[in-house]
């Protein structure tokens, strides 16, 4: 048997561990959410807020769509 945990599940938790990312979770359980909506809610940069939502999107907690520029 395997004692090496599987990456992809590993991941998957490591991106709840991290507050910010769980509170980006939570707020968009409710609506959508532009990167600067969630930046000003978070008290974050918006770089910042950008990089937690590739982790979330490489794990399938979230998907993104582009509007506007």
């Amino acid at each position: 048997m395997n004692a090496e945990p599987d990456s992809e599940l590993l991941d998957f938790f490591k991106a709840l561990a991290d507050p910010s990312r769980l509170k980006i979770v939570g707020l968009l359980a409710r609506q959508p959410c532009t990167v600067e909506e969630l930046a000003a809610m978070l008290n974050l940069r918006a770089s910042t807020v950008s990089h937690h939502l590739g982790f979330l999107k490489h794990v399938g907690l979230v998907n993104a769509r582009a509007e506007g520029y």
